[in-house]
């Protein structure tokens, strides 16, 4: 049977939060190509040169306070459209310091031709395997379907608690049908209301993944 317990409750609030971050004031500005926000302000990024995955650069997530509430997230999006129709993984380096609460990476993926609202067609943020306490680097991924009727992917880290992620080596690749998705491809599912519009000005691919633009 089909574990859906992930995509309800506080999974799905987080899915429709990021489909408009909040403006949240980065401690330096975020990468190109990304934007960082979330619900709270409590959070805040920075870029280290070589602080990541084997000295590579890395994102640095923190909580300003040590309880800090809500999350905060590093994200961007992208047009659909070389991935449609198919399976893509998102994988990136993660290492973390005292979280109070929990870590993961997420990625969404849409169709945003309905006027007004848009539907997620995939969504995985790792709530079911998610980075607690202080962990060294560790490779993690996402695996999810792109239909064809997609037309944006977004991908991201998010930190809920107090403490500290780093987020290096980030990747996407198309993969074949042997690689499991991570979450089985559910029902669409529509959010009306504040959503962001579709962006005809979305890249047509990923930006900036290893942190160097």
């Amino acid at each position: 049977m089909l574990d859906t317990s992930c995509h309800s409750g506080v999974a799905w609030v987080k899915a429709a939060i990021l489909l408009t971050l909040c403006s949240v004031t980065c401690a330096a500005k975020p990468p190109a190509g990304w934007s960082f926000g979330g619900p709270a302000a409590g959070y805040e990024c920075a870029l280290e040169t070589e602080g990541g995955y084997q000295s590579s650069p890395a994102v640095v997530v923190s909580s300003r306070f040590p309880a800090a509430s809500g999350f905060g997230s590093l994200m961007q999006a992208f047009k659909a459209g070389q991935y449609a129709g198919k399976r893509i993984r998102f994988s990136a380096y993660l290492a973390s310091e005292q979280l109070q609460g929990w870590a993961g990476l997420w990625m969404r993926v849409d169709n945003t031709n309905t006027v007004g609202a848009r539907k997620i067609l995939a969504f995985d943020n790792m709530q079911k395997r998610p980075v607690r306490g202080t962990r060294t680097w560790q490779k993690y991924e996402i695996v999810l379907d792109v239909p064809t009727e997609a037309t944006e992917v977004s991908i991201g880290v998010l930190m809920d608690g107090g403490g500290l992620l780093r987020l290096s080596d980030v990747r996407i690749e198309p993969v074949g049908s042997e690689v499991p998705v991570t979450i089985p491809l559910i029902p669409g599912t529509l959010f009306g209301g504040a959503v962001t519009p579709w962006d005809s000005t979305r890249p047509d691919e990923p930006k900036n993944l290893n942190f160097l633009e």
